[in-house]
């Protein structure tokens, strides 16, 4: 028997082949579905990413789904297709994309190319609306999932029942403590070690450490906060509270520039007397840069500034700045197959060692022998 959401996407997508709809008319919300159907709305969701990732409606925040494409013939869904069945791609919000279009690119490349159906799901308001995705997921009998986690604190009795029913589960660019959830991650202690002794052979004795988020939280960032301790003691360099700053929150998600915020941070931190600073991604390395033109610091001459990741908007700042690469594509391609072997069978290891790489820009120099007084 086809399972809900399905059997509520083959009703819409019938109606639509038989002429209900024409192109340019809005189809039901997700609240009108929900009501008609009395199911939840993350249910009346999945039927409408359905249909926007078949290229059949286009979704407009806030004024609906329209009919962009006229179809014939029974549903994608038709509970007599034979297929291997789908993987399910979650990614919490569409806010990352600009770093991980790779990921998900790689990905369904090798889903499709061993004859799975990628399914892409992202936009999601609160832990609470992924949660009960993941459970759904799990009653539809779904083959696999690929996960890049809300959160690595909450979850836990969810994505343990993933491991007792034996459904393949695996995690992108971080990874879980005290649960076998594999993942596929880059080398982030190596990224913050690449980081942190490049800016000392420029000559910096006391570099700056800033993250939006806590070390608890995200594994990337204890990893790369982890490198930068391990490069100041290798080279002998103290390790000062004062050139730290770490917030506490526990998700990405939350991420957003307070301008105010920011300000306060990296003038303390400034103030300490730091001459070059790891931003913790290139995100908010960019906060910094705008901090900074307020703070009248300058950048590279009073301030040199390196972020991880390799977003595109990152070389193309008025100052292009340095950074550290992952390969986002193989960390997609290295998940669908992960996550595909365990569907067969096939028991592989972790893979948390996905190579980076250091890509010199203008945000760093050598330190200036005297800094003006503020």
């Amino acid at each position: 028997m086809a399972i809900l959401y399905k059997k509520i996407y083959n009703e819409i997508y019938n109606q639509i082949a038989q002429g209900y709809y024409h192109i340019g008319d809005k189809i039901p919300s997700e609240k009108e579905i929900s009501d008609s159907y009395s199911v939840s709305r993350i249910t009346s969701k999945r039927v409408l990413d359905e249909l926007e990732k078949e290229g059949i409606v286009n979704r407009v925040r806030g004024k609906g789904s329209f009919l962009i494409k006229n179809i014939e013939g029974a549903s994608v869904f038709d509970s007599n297709q034979k297929d291997r069945g789908s993987i399910a791609i979650i990614f919490p919000t569409s806010h990352d994309f600009g770093s991980f279009a790779a990921t998900l690119e790689g990905c369904t490349k090798v889903i499709t190319e061993k004859g799975y159906k990628p399914n892409l799901y992202f936009r999601f308001s609160n832990l609470a609306e992924v949660e009960e995705l993941l459970e759904s997921l799990l009653e539809d009998n779904i083959q696999g999932v690929i996960y890049y986690p809300y959160s690595l604190l909450d979850s836990y009795e969810i994505l343990n029942n993933y491991l007792f029913n034996h459904v393949p589960i695996v995690t992108v660019d971080k990874y879980y403590s005290g649960i076998k959830i594999k993942s596929v991650c880059s080398d982030n202690f190596k990224s913050g070690k690449i980081a942190t002794d490049y800016l000392i052979k420029l000559g910096h004795k006391k570099i700056g450490f800033l993250s939006d988020v806590s070390l608890e939280g995200i594994s990337s960032i204890r990893d790369r906060y982890y490198g930068y301790c391990e490069a100041l003691k290798e080279n002998n360099l103290p390790y000062d509270k004062k050139c730290i700053c770490i917030d506490r929150v526990d998700t990405e998600f939350m991420r957003h520039y307070d301008e105010q915020h920011y300000i306060t941070e990296l003038k303390n931190l400034y103030d300490s007397g730091i001459t070059a600073l790891i931003a913790i991604n290139d995100i908010v390395a960019s906060y910094v840069f705008r901090v900074a033109k307020i703070l009248d610091i300058r950048i590279p001459e009073d301030l040199s500034v390196i972020g991880f990741d390799g977003i595109p908007f990152s070389e193309f700042q008025e100052i292009p700045l340095t950074t550290v690469l992952q390969d986002f594509n193989k960390m997609g391609e290295d998940a669908a197959n992960l996550v595909i072997d365990e569907i067969n069978g096939i028991h592989r290891t972790s893979i948390k060692d996905l190579p980076v790489y250091l890509v010199e820009r203008s945000s760093c120099s050598i330190p200036y022998t005297q800094r003006t007084s503020r």
